[in-house]
Parts: structure tokens; sequence; C-alpha cells
């Protein structure tokens, strides 16, 4: 199973867009910046926009920007904004009913999960944009 990097992307997004405040930052020169496709970032960004997160303007001279400083962005803001539902998930398979670990397992797996995201989130809402680019460059 490959890891789901939309995450990743629209972090590596919102840091380009913090580093170029000043304009409009196109999704074919962050699709360059991550090596991926321009319609990998154009969904991405999309999701942004639509979270409020991100300002898109289409056309030629298009792009998109940030709406808010990135000190005002966690990156819970950004994990959210993409919906991602959960990062670790129970598998939908039924139980065997004939082994008494896949009968259990759900259960045992179930609060060990949500505590997992539950960290996750409190690290994600402890670290702003701004953070994350602050080796990379200047922003506010």
């Amino acid at each position: 199973m490959a890891a789901n990097s939309r995450f990743a992307v629209a972090l590596h997004a919102v840091a380009m867009l913090a580093c170029c405040p000043q304009g409009w930052v196109t999704s074919a020169r962050i699709a360059k910046s991550v090596n991926t496709n321009p319609v990998v970032v154009r969904r991405v960004l999309g999701a942004l926009c639509e979270a409020g997160l991100v300002e898109c303007s289409l056309g030629k001279s298009g792009g998109a920007r940030l709406k808010r400083r990135p000190s005002k962005i966690t990156l819970l803001d950004v994990y959210t904004a993409l919906g991602e539902q959960t990062l670790l998930a129970l598998t939908p398979n039924p139980a065997n009913k004939a082994c008494a670990v896949s009968c259990l397992m759900k259960g045992a797996l179930h609060s060990v999960f949500e505590q997992a995201e539950g960290a996750l989130q409190t690290t994600l809402k402890s670290i702003t944009v701004a953070d994350l680019v602050k080796p990379v460059c200047q922003c506010n």
C-alpha cells in the first residue's frame, strides 16, 4: 500500500506561497518544485481554497496566494482542509469469527489509533506555516 502524499504536497505548496507573499504563484511553479504534475497541485490548491486558506485566481496571470499570514495558519488547518478522514484506518473486512485475534483486533486497535490521531493533531496544531518555512525564507 502506498502512503498518501497529499498532505506533504499541500505543505510544500503553502510553504512556497508563504515564501512568495507579494505575488501569485502558479500551480506549474509549485509542481516543478514538488516534482509532480500540476494537476496534483491544482487539486490540492482547490481544497485549500475551499477551506479559505488560499486564494486562487484563474487565467494567464493567475495563481495562488495565502489568504492569511503564515503565522496564522497551523499545519492542522492544512491537514483538515484536505478532508482526510484519519491517518490510521481499521480494515473494513469483517472479523473472522473462527479467530480470537480477528474478533478482538478492531476493538484493541480503535483506542490506539484514536490516541495516535490525537497526538498527531496536537502536534500539527502547535506548528504554523511560518514555523515550517523559517529555515527556508523570511515571512510574517
